[in-house]
């Protein structure tokens, strides 16, 4: 599954992006957008990178709300097969925004999610499937081993893009496992 990242920059992007590549090199594409944007756009795809679509994924994260309104007919008949874009913050995307796009995608054969937050992705469609099984992201699940009483390992089945999943599973290492 190829991804391409559309995001306006900063640390949370970054860290989705470095976990991204870390689970599949080479297939992670991303592409930063030019801020400070006006509340307005006049024609939203002039601000998008015009190779965008070559991806079967695009994560969109805290973009413009045209920009977003407008990805699925730029990417319409291409390589995308699934939009997600995550909603850490609930000024991110509005819930009728949301709805908006998801009737655009739906419209030109694109899946769609809005996970509020990322590691709330939940695989109800094939390609989010997909993608939630080889990045593995979604709801985090873990593996873990016990001695005597203790965590002795860790392992990340699933968790959040961010990284944030394999941050907890290192602090839990020696922890009592009735704790």
């Amino acid at each position: 599954v190829r991804v391409e990242v559309v995001h306006e920059g900063g640390r949370y992007a970054e860290r989705v992006i470095a976990h991204l590549l870390k689970m599949s090199p080479g297939n992670v594409d991303a592409y930063q957008v030019p801020p400070p944007l006006p509340p307005v756009l006049d024609d939203a795809a002039e601000y998008l990178p015009a190779e965008l679509g070559a991806g079967d994924v695009i994560v969109a994260i805290n973009i413009h709300p045209e920009m977003l309104l407008e990805i699925p007919n730029m990417v319409a008949g291409v390589a995308t097969r699934a939009l997600i874009a995550p909603i850490e913050d609930p000024n991110w995307i509005k819930p009728g925004l949301a709805k908006q796009v998801t009737q655009e995608c739906a419209r030109r054969g694109i899946e769609s999610a809005f996970p509020k937050p990322f590691c709330a992705l939940v695989p109800s469609t094939p390609v989010i499937q997909e993608f939630c099984e080889e990045y593995a992201v979604g709801v985090p699940t873990f593996r873990f081993e016990i001695e005597n009483g203790k965590i002795a390992a860790v392992e990340v089945l699933r968790g959040a893009p961010c990284g944030l999943t394999d941050f907890v599973a290192e602090q839990l290492l020696g922890l009592a496992a009735d704790e």
